[in-house]
């Protein structure tokens, strides 16, 4: 038997309502919400749609992007003429730095677009994501603008008309959910488990929010409280006559124990001390990686994914879902790699069996249980790499290693050799330079033999790098006087696919020596010999920012533009490049332009990949150099600026602070 719920259907036809059901204080409201619908459509409108129409790249599950994002870009095609509306272009400069749960927030508290308006009633507090400062009043303010961009856009694209349009969809995800709605003690065991009651529950699926995203959200109104799981499609649209990806009750199930659990769950583990994820923070490294992909890049935020999954799992068994819970545990533990959830589930476990203890204390509990295992693990040095930059191991072994295969395979040049014995046989640098770079002997064989002129022709100057030490040595000196705070770790050159300079990993710096080059004869390399140090520099201080995860366009240009700055400021110098002249001549109009993108994942056009031929590439490094000079000119104490500039907490922050306006 399935869940009694208050199923509202909306498509602004004439106050039409479908599939209303009789309610208790235990149901479950299902709502296709007229805002989220609007919401979902001018994210996917103005921030993804681009990048998604043509790309055959594979999502985590297997399917070509362009097809799992097929409902967003079947609408994406029909209104992509609106796409540089300077309504869209204000709304999307919000919506991109918003997290997604402040902005179902606000949408489902305001009045329907186009008539929507800020309401008094909601707090200060909801709306602080708003202001960078978090300030009430600026946050107040913006919000507004946006909603109104939001009203006026609406009216332009005349949406009404998609809702019209849209009818036999929304009837058809509206029965799969109704399909697959959890059982009738699905609620009561969630309140059992964690002790607490809300006001109401309520699923917000959408068809625009993109596929596989999904908000736990709540708010109070006239003393009550209201908690909310909007999510997309979990699974392939078929469009025009299929499926709405809807159809999974397990999973439907799962995602509403996950999102409604955050209600329940995040307030107990705000009222941690601070010291318990001080004291556990140590166990972050071994998942950093795993947990960095998936979002959760502090310690703070993983502890608040385990013990909302840790009561996912618990509750199923609850529910008498043994083998579901099984495989929930296996998949998150063995999958996502939250390996502390077990020992979380067994606190949880006495504490469901013993109604004396609060949910609080076992979540205190569970904590201290983490912060034993934290004192097993083996401490952190102090400090890994030496801050003595003549402590610097320069390795240029994988260069004659290269060129000794050469020799010996000339000139067939044998990939299973340059396999066997170049990589296999390398330093961790060039093992560090495989992926997205050499990737195979088979594909070095393949460069080096359609590009065998390039490649003789820098060889003399690849070997000559182990006699420019010296001035290699005396940048990392300048370096350290800069920079005082700076390590050093070891600097390793190696003989690539002619394909990337140089870059940095946990070990150290590498750098590509094929790309460097005598200009003689006519002949012109990737990278002149002599701005070799500037470019192991400009690694180096790669190698000291201690910056965020942030994928977004303005990240990456202020990580790469704030490595160009201090290496010019350090040489006195700002290397002359196509980039830097263009930019300079075109200023004003690519300032307009990086306003509109910088807060996208996109970075086409402005880094490392460019589309446009009629610009130079790599023009983010300009945009970056140009917004960390701002920052550093502004600075009264300019050794304080350039440990900032290295240790950049929040990147729209700092451009805020920078002052720069494309001038």
């Amino acid at each position: 038997m399935k869940i009694r719920a208050l199923i509202f259907f909306i498509l602004i036809l004439a106050g039409t309502t479908y599939g209303q059901s009789p309610t208790n204080s235990k149901s479950i409201r299902v709502e296709f919400n007229h805002n989220v619908e609007f919401g979902g459509f001018v994210f996917f409108l103005g921030s993804l749609g681009e990048q998604y129409e043509n790309n055959d790249d594979l999502t985590a599950n297997g399917v070509k992007k362009k097809d799992w994002y097929a409902y967003n870009l079947s609408l994406y095609k029909k209104y992509k003429s609106f796409k540089n509306d300077k309504d869209l272009t204000t709304a999307v400069q919000y919506l991109e730095r918003l997290e997604g749960s402040d902005l179902i927030r606000l949408l489902i508290r305001v009045d329907d677009f186009p008539k929507a308006k800020l309401l008094v009633e909601i707090r200060d507090q909801d709306l602080l994501a708003f202001s960078i400062n978090r300030d009430p009043a600026e946050a107040r303010e913006n919000a507004s603008e946006f909603i109104e961009a939001l009203n006026r856009f609406y009216t332009t694209v005349n949406f009404d008309e998609y809702f019209h349009g849209s009818k036999r969809y929304y009837e058809q995800a509206h029965q799969e959910i109704t399909d697959g709605l959890p059982s009738d003690e699905f609620i009561p065991a969630m309140e059992k488990f964690y002790r607490k009651e809300f006001d109401s529950y309520t699923l917000l699926p959408s068809l625009t929010l993109p596929n596989g995203m999904a908000f736990g959200v709540s708010y109070v109104a006239n003393g009550k409280t209201k908690i909310f799981n909007s999510f997309g499609a979990f699974a392939v649209q078929h469009i025009p006559d299929g499926a709405m990806g809807f159809a999974d009750e397990k999973h439907l199930r799962e995602l509403s124990t996950h999102e409604f659990g955050h209600s329940f769950s995040n307030p107990a583990v705000q009222q941690l001390p601070a010291r318990l994820f001080d004291e556990t923070k140590i166990l972050y490294e071994p998942i950093r990686e795993a947990m960095d992909n998936q979002g959760y890049n502090l310690w703070k935020s993983c502890v608040y994914e385990h013990f909302v999954r840790a009561g996912e799992v618990v509750i199923a068994k609850n529910l008498g879902l043994r083998k579901d819970a099984a495989q929930l545990e296996k998949q998150y533990i063995e999958n996502r790699k939250f390996i502390y959830l077990r020992d979380i589930i067994q606190i949880l476990e006495m504490y469901d069996d013993d109604r004396k203890i609060t949910y609080q204390e076992a979540v205190n509990k569970a904590m201290e249980k983490l912060k034993v295992m934290a004192a097993k693990l083996p401490q952190p040095k102090e400090a890994k790499f030496s801050k003595n930059p003549d402590d610097i191991k320069i390795h240029t072994e994988d260069i004659h290693s290269f060129w000794k295969v050469f020799d010996e395979t000339y000139p067939d040049l044998n990939g299973s050799a340059f396999q066997e014995r170049y990589i296999k046989t390398g330093s961790i640098g060039l093992q560090n330079f495989l992926q997205n770079r050499i990737e195979s002997g088979s594909n070095l064989s393949k460069t080096v033999k359609e590009n065998l002129s390039y490649y003789q022709a820098i060889r003399a100057s690849s070997l000559s790098i182990e006699k420019r030490t010296q001035a290699l040595y005396n940048s990392f000196h300048s370096l350290k006087q800069l920079y005082p705070d700076a390590v050093f770790p070891d600097v390793y050159f190696v003989i690539g696919a002619k394909n990337t300079g140089g870059t940095s990993f946990n070990e150290g710096v590498i750098i590509g020596a094929e790309m460097f080059g005598e200009e003689k004869d006519g002949f012109k390399p990737r990278l002149n010999i002599e701005h070799l140090d500037g470019v192991v520099t400009h690694e180096l201080f790669h190698f000291q920012q201690n910056y965020p995860l942030d994928q977004s366009l303005l990240a990456q240009c202020i990580r790469e533009g704030s490595a160009n700055f201090l290496t010019s400021l350090m040489k006195g110098i700002h290397e002359a490049s196509n980039a830097n002249e263009y930019g300079e001549k075109h200023k004003e109009e690519l300032w307009k332009e990086f306003l509109t993108t910088m807060h996208k994942t996109n970075w086409t056009n402005w880094l490392y990949y460019s589309k446009d031929k009629s610009r130079p590439r790599d023009l983010g490094y300009w945009m970056g150099y140009k917004i960390t000079k701002a920052y550093y000119d502004r600075a009264e104490d300019k050794s304080k600026a350039v440990k900032e500039i290295l240790n950049i907490k929040d990147f729209k922050i700092f451009l805020m602070e920078s002052g720069y306006q494309g001038e």
